[in-house]
């Protein structure tokens, strides 16, 4: 996991390395202590379990401290609330693989032993990581003599450098553990001969085969009854296919917290008042600085690069004046064309209308051509060019009036750009012109220019303000404080016209519920404080506060029927829905059997059925099908089948084999390429499965 950026030798010879990070005691030995304001005293700092190891706070922290670290020595800067989210989890992760595999290796007793360390730093086989970081950068080459130069030297480097080191050596460790226990996973994994000419047989065995189908929808719910004891039966032998987490519902409403008119009156009577300052100003770029709030607040610019708002009257535009303040988005902006002078590029601006060829015959070409040249006679003899564009154009832009807006020299293809560009005065051009993608009559809505403008922004973000804000709180408290129940919760909703929303099934790690983001202080609610039916408090969630109320709790296990019933009430009476069909279905082949149940049970046929299809036309899924089909004999009807959707009788007309082959060799390396594509995944959620993992980061995060 770790990289090596930077280690320096005792000569000053920097050698770059990335580190996954520093040992805590780089960050503050007490931030963890008895007396930290994040433990406090005699407060438990469990924070979950693995493999039946109780992960500390402590532990969690470290990891979360080195990733954190790492990502400020890779960015430059410390990570925002959402990548710290994003770190959060990638720490839980990493304990999860450090104690679940961690187990796994002790139970087989893989090891890295110190003759294999000395040889992965300066040995034969080298880490790929340490040949990345002693590589000299100026001639490309691995130099050994740097590792065993700057590992003499390493008792003498600051405590943070030799630290870098550890951690360094610690990661190699524990990834050269895991390829040998991947090792013995993949050396292990093999594929037979039989199977290789199996999988042979399902790509290329085919049937022609007819089918009867009844579906279950053939009869009619109210005839067929579950009891309450059919549901828990089924749930008790389906339970495996019943498995959830630890989950929470809530319903909640939304305050939002958006500026009001008199917000964004205040925001344009605040650049008034700037704008005559602006306009007499005589250093534009630093008056700019220092009173916008935007990135951009001087910049030279192409017609093509100017905002909307000045680019649609650029005839106008004169040198010391100020535009807005306008609206761009959230917020509001003053431009002030500081100097209008000549640039080395140029820009234009044109239409277009565009006839293509039916295809690259001659004459397709010749006819799309003769087109054109009847819409440029139009279109020079006055007729309303966007018009024509609309009517006529097979070009992108034809609903727009053909409309190319501003682009620079060379950006169109070559035939197009020259026209335009050679082109002194506005105009349509008296030619048709070919390109690559057909025929184009040009209309020049602006001569080239290499005008470049100098503009001066100040930008003011509408942002509500306070009282908007406090107006938007009180409102959301005054609901929490009124609402006591879910009853309340609903009616008050109702009576201020609110929509209540649902979220279903939220975990303990979520970070966003349904449209909210950044939700994680409602989820630490709802998992650790929260009883059914309890309202919330209200949090404030970016531009919102969210007033919830738990609707349920679900614990890891088994599901109960309530929360399933409806599935499994479907699965029950679609089995006594199958035994009736079936007991209906009478005769020797598919008519009869078809005549015998009436006008639902409907006969089908295909070709071509592979038995790696898991479906039938007109029926949907029912692998259960196709493989009794392949069971049979040419001419056999099979006895009745129950599917997912329906009874299904199959009847096979003709089976085709494939023939068979000398050498399954491709087939066998296809079958092994596949289950090595899936193994490590596989591996990881195997031993996370068998870590019995129990997450309560809620109680801290």
């Amino acid at each position: 996991m770790a990289l090596i950026n930077k280690i320096r030798e005792k000569s000053g010879l920097a050698v770059g390395i990335i580190t996954v990070g520093l040992i805590l005691f780089l960050l503050g030995g007490d931030l963890l202590g008895p007396s930290s304001r994040i433990l406090g005293r005699g407060t438990s700092n469990t924070i979950g379990e693995i493999a039946g190891e109780s992960i500390s706070l402590e532990q969690y922290q470290m990891v979360l401290d080195e990733l954190q670290l790492n990502y400020s020595l890779q960015t430059g800067r410390k990570p925002n609330e959402a990548e710290l989210s994003s770190l959060r989890q990638q720490a839980w992760e990493y304990l999860i693989v450090q104690v679940g595999f961690g187990q796994q290796y002790d139970n087989l007793g893989i090891v890295v032993t110190s003759d294999e360390m000395i040889d992965m730093v300066q040995g034969k086989n080298l880490d790929p990581q340490i040949v990345q970081a002693f590589t000299n950068p100026q001639t490309g080459e691995f130099d050994k003599e740097n590792v065993v130069n700057y590992l003499q030297n390493l008792g003498s480097l600051p405590p943070e450098q030799q630290a870098l080191w550890y951690n360094f050596e610690k990661q190699m460790r524990d990834g050269r553990r895991r390829l040998k226990y991947d090792n013995l996973i993949v050396k292990s994994s093999f594929v037979t001969e039989e199977e290789a000419k199996q999988d042979y047989k399902e790509q290329y065995d085919v049937a022609d085969v007819k089918y009867l189908y009844v579906p279950y929808r053939s009869i009619n719910d109210s005839l067929v009854e579950a009891s309450n004891a059919e549901l828990e039966k089924y749930l008790s032998a389906h339970k495996d296919q019943y498995q959830v987490e630890d989950s929470r519902s809530i319903r909640y409403v939304s305050f939002s917290v958006v500026p009001s008119a008199k917000d964004s009156a205040d925001i344009r009577q605040e650049l008034a008042d700037l704008k005559a300052q602006f306009m007499s100003t005589v250093d534009d770029s630093t008056f700019a600085i220092i009173n916008t709030e935007g990135v951009n607040a001087y910049q030279s610019l192409t017609v093509d690069q100017l905002p909307g708002e000045l680019a649609d009257h650029i005839e106008e535009l004169k040198a010391g004046e100020v535009e807005g303040p306008v609206q761009v988005g959230n917020a509001y902006n003053l431009y002030k064309i500081s100097n209008i002078g000549a640039g080395e590029n140029y820009v234009a601006k044109a239409s277009h209308i565009l006839i293509k060829a039916a295809d690259e015959s001659n004459a397709a070409k010749a006819e799309a051509k003769r087109k054109a040249q009847d819409v440029l006679k139009k279109a020079r003899a006055g007729e309303d060019f966007a018009q024509l564009a609309r009517e006529n154009s097979e070009g992108p832009t034809g609903p727009r009036g053909g409309d190319l807006g501003w682009f620079a020299e060379g950006r169109m293809v070559k035939p197009f750009s020259d026209a335009v560009f050679a082109s002194s005065r506005a105009g349509v051009i008296n030619k048709v012109v070919e390109t690559e993608y057909g025929f184009h009559i040009i209309k020049v809505d602006h001569a080239k220019t290499n005008t470049l403008y100098k503009v001066a922004v100040i930008e003011k973000e509408l942002t509500p303000s306070d009282e908007t804000i406090d107006a938007a709180y009180k409102k959301a408290d005054y609901f929490a404080s009124t609402s006591n129940n879910l009853e309340e919760f609903e009616a008050n909703a109702k009576e201020e016209g609110m929509n209540t929303r649902s979220a279903l099934k939220i975990e303990a790690g979520d970070q966003r519920i349904g449209a909210l983001g950044s939700a994680r202080p409602i989820v630490r609610w709802a998992f650790k404080d929260a009883a059914v039916g309890g309202v919330s408090p209200v949090f404030d969630l970016d531009n919102e506060y969210v007033v919830a109320v738990l609707t349920g709790k679900v614990a890891k296990g088994t599901a109960s029927l309530e929360s399933v019933k409806g599935q499994i009430e479907r699965k029950v009476k679609d089995e006594k829905k199958a035994e009736m069909i079936k007991a209906k279905l009478s005769g020797s082949n598919l008519a009869e059997m078809g005549s015998s149940y009436g006008s639902d049970a409907k006969e089908y046929s295909t070709t071509g059925l592979k038995l790696s299809s898991n479906s039938l036309p007109n029926v949907g899924f029912a692998p259960e099908a196709v493989g009794l089909a392949f069971g049979l004999e040419k001419g056999q009807v099979s006895s009745p089948i129950a599917t997912e959707n329906g009874v299904i009788v199959m009847e096979l007309n003709n089976k085709v084999a494939a023939a068979d082959v000398t050498d399954y060799s491709s087939y066998k390396k296809q079958l092994m390429d596949k289950m090595l594509n899936r193994e490590a995944y596989n591996l990881s959620e195997t031993v996370k499965e068998a870590s019995d993992i129990k997450d309560e980061r809620y109680n801290f995060f």
